[in-house]
């Protein structure tokens, strides 16, 4: 787990270093990190649109690469809600802690989630932002992730960050009962958000067939 740090403290790369940081790990790591460079402040507003100004939630997201969609939902979240953020990657956990003080960023694998939320005392969440690339993600990965969330959310309620837009809808309602799509032009390459709600029972059987 990354400590938090004061306002003070926040050290931010530019966007240049940012996006070359990015690209390196991505260079490195391949389909482990979800794009070639950071989400851009639209994508990381339309993930965030779940997050509640006027209402405390519990917020999770999942892979937070150099913490673009973590800031705009810091910002965006009410004073009393808590953002618990996971990122397998020390360098983007380390740019990510720094750069949103106020989230707990557990560098940690996204999968079986709820056991590092049930050692923080957090029982409940009210929001999921996923920026993994679940279509990329072995079965069984997808499946630990997506029990998880059932297992603290009364109805899954999910942003999925996608970067080929419409192509895994189909995909989304074998998993999920409602399924919309935003698209996002102004991003590189132009993306998109899928909104999924009511992880459907069978949702195992509609998985992709990733080892």
């Amino acid at each position: 787990m990354t400590s938090p740090r004061s306002e003070a403290e926040v050290v931010r790369p530019g966007k240049i270093a940012e996006s070359l940081i990015f690209a390196g790990q991505f260079l490195r790591h391949g389909k482990k990190v979800a794009s070639l460079v950071p989400s851009s402040k639209p994508m990381a507003r339309r993930l965030s649109c779940e997050v509640d100004p006027a209402r405390p939630q519990v917020i999770v997201e999942l892979g937070t690469g150099t913490g673009v969609v973590t800031e705009t939902a810091i910002a965006r979240m009410h004073p009393d809600s808590r953002l618990v953020a996971f990122e397998r990657n020390a360098k983007f956990a380390e740019i990510t802690a720094n750069r949103c003080p106020r989230a707990t960023v557990l560098c940690r694998d996204a999968a079986h989630f709820h056991e590092a939320l049930a050692e923080m005392g957090v029982d409940r969440v009210d929001v999921v932002i996923n920026c993994l690339p679940t279509p990329s993600l072995p079965a069984g990965v997808n499946e630990a992730i997506f029990r998880s969330a059932a297992s603290v959310m009364d109805e899954v309620r999910m942003t999925q960050l996608t970067e080929i837009p419409m192509y895994y809808f189909r995909l989304y309602r074998r998993l999920f009962h409602r399924v919309r799509f935003t698209p996002v032009v102004r991003n590189f390459p132009p993306a998109g958000v899928y909104h999924l709600r009511g992880l459907r029972s069978d949702f195992v059987s509609g998985l992709p067939n990733r080892a």
